[in-house]
């Protein structure tokens, strides 16, 4: 007997846990009225704990809300209706509120396709609006800048374009909508956000997070209350983009309030075109992803984290001086630490490095060849974030100027001096054709031929030279050749 209550007990027990598990969406028995967005019916509730459901399948991408009026409007409806948005397949509740006499729900925006059903009851049953007709409808408006629900993952995130204005809120506390966005221009973008009735009070705001797409990575991060504009960035065309907005706070959620962003893109040849290249990384990989700025063209810039290390390629189409410049193109307050400005080598070795605040230029001498401009924080902990900077490069060719003329005396050669050179180099052979010649550098205007042999005639010639900032020697052209016998 013990033994067969036990197992009613637990029969009981586990029915219960079945029960608690089902769906809750109505039987059949309960009269389910089919209704048709957009199309009006007239009802009544006939008791107090009457409920009435209403079934429809979203059948426009965009966004609808619900609509309940008492059509006399001399009618007593006491407290009213409450009216309950639910899923049409597992019968969740997605939304309940309560309309006295007249009212439109907030808009909702769930897909295309989606299966619901609305719950009309009296908001209390003992003050129940029995016997009211009411008007009943679904409005939906076919509109393809709103979210569509659930986009609740980066998998079903509603894809975007720029240069377009979105829709959409948040239809709980645990909503997080996810929007796609691939970075269709070179230039740069910001990310406006914003209220569409601005006397609604949005708690504690949203949380606005853009992600790359492909590997998950954070790049942005903001909490917005009103409206603001984040920007600029200058992710390289064909980055793919998530943005996913949600509450601040769950304990303060702007629920049901519609928001507004847009994705504005200004198209630019002369921005960085970041690739987000660690500055860990090997030389190759980050020259690499460097951008290359034309000679005489200023571009703009920005670190769009602190530890953000932006490369820019420089080519000197000859010998010569280049002049690159950096301009914060800010106040100094505003620039926390500031920048750190250098100018690298080919192979990444450092040729010039300054932090500022300020305006900065420097002129070098260099090879035909490759150099860069790097840009990155002076210190991590107060990054210069988001401020736009200006780069450029300008160049002027220059080579060693030619010797005019080159005497001898005796063993002594001597030459004019030629302006704005680093030193010369004496060539001097037993052979017109300088075959096995020696050479020797000097910065006097003359040299002491040393240790030539007696009664042999010598071929000497004389060149300029320069030294570039990377230690290289460019060389002029060589002077006429003169004899001198010993």
């Amino acid at each position: 007997m013990k033994k067969g209550m036990k197992q009613l007990i637990s029969g009981i027990l586990v029915l219960c846990m079945v029960i608690t598990m089902m769906p809750i969406v109505p039987a059949k028995a309960v009269n389910m009225v089919a209704i048709t967005p957009n199309v009006a019916i007239t009802d009544q509730l006939n008791s107090g704990d009457d409920v009435k459901y209403y079934s429809f399948t979203v059948d426009k991408e965009g966004y609808f809300d619900i609509n309940l009026a008492v059509a006399d409007v001399t009618a007593d409806t006491n407290r009213g209706w409450k009216i309950t948005l639910c899923d049409g397949t597992d019968g969740s509740e997605l939304y309940s509120g309560i309309i006295q006499r007249n009212g439109t729900t907030p808009k909702f925006n769930f897909a295309k396709g989606t299966k619901l059903f609305v719950k009309v009851q009296a908001y209390a049953d003992w003050d129940a609006p029995t016997k009211v007709l009411y008007t009943f409808s679904v409005n939906a408006v076919e509109d393809k800048n709103w979210e569509q629900e659930w986009n609740n993952s980066a998998k079903d995130a509603t894809n975007i374009v720029g240069n377009n204005t979105y829709y959409g809120n948040l239809c709980n506390t645990y909503d997080v909508d996810y929007y796609k966005y691939t970075v269709a221009k070179d230039g740069c973008f910001a990310l406006d956000f914003g209220v569409t009735d601005i006397t609604e009070d949005t708690q504690h705001g949203w949380s606005v997070t853009l992600y790359d797409a492909d590997t998950s990575e954070e790049l942005f991060h903001g909490n917005p209350e009103r409206a603001v504009s984040y920007g600029d960035f200058n992710f390289k065309k064909g980055t793919n983009l998530l943005i996913k907005i949600q509450t601040q706070y769950s304990s303060w959620t702007p629920t049901h309030i519609t928001y507004n962003f847009n994705i504005k893109e200004t198209s630019s040849q002369y921005w960085e075109k970041e690739s987000r290249v660690s500055a860990s990384e090997a030389w190759g990989t980050r020259a690499k992803g460097a951008t290359s700025i034309a000679l005489g063209k200023t571009y703009t810039g920005n670190l769009w984290n602190s530890y953000d290390n932006d490369l820019y390629k420089v080519v000197a189409p000859k010998d010569g001086y280049v002049t690159f410049t950096m301009n914060p193109n800010d106040v100094s307050s505003n620039l926390g630490s500031g920048y750190r400005f250098n100018v690298l080598s080919g192979s990444g070795s450092t040729l010039y490095s300054v932090e500022a605040k300020t305006a900065q230029s420097k002129t070098l001498y260099l090879k035909k060849g490759t150099y860069y401009i790097e840009m990155s924080a002076a210190w991590s902990y107060s990054a210069p974030v988001l401020k736009n900077y200006l780069v450029s490069a300008k160049f002027r060719a220059a080579t060693p100027g030619k010797i005019l003329t080159i005497n001898k005396s005796g063993a002594k050669v001597s030459w004019s001096k030629t302006s704005n050179v680093s030193g010369y180099q004496v060539a001097y052979s037993l052979r017109s054709n300088f075959r096995g010649a020696a050479t020797k550098t000097t910065t006097k205007t003359f040299y002491n031929l040393s240790n030539l042999k007696k009664g042999s005639t010598y071929y000497v010639r004389v060149r300029s030279y320069k030294t570039t900032a990377t230690g290289a020697r460019v060389y002029g052209t060589w002077s006429s050749v003169v004899t001198v016998r010993r």
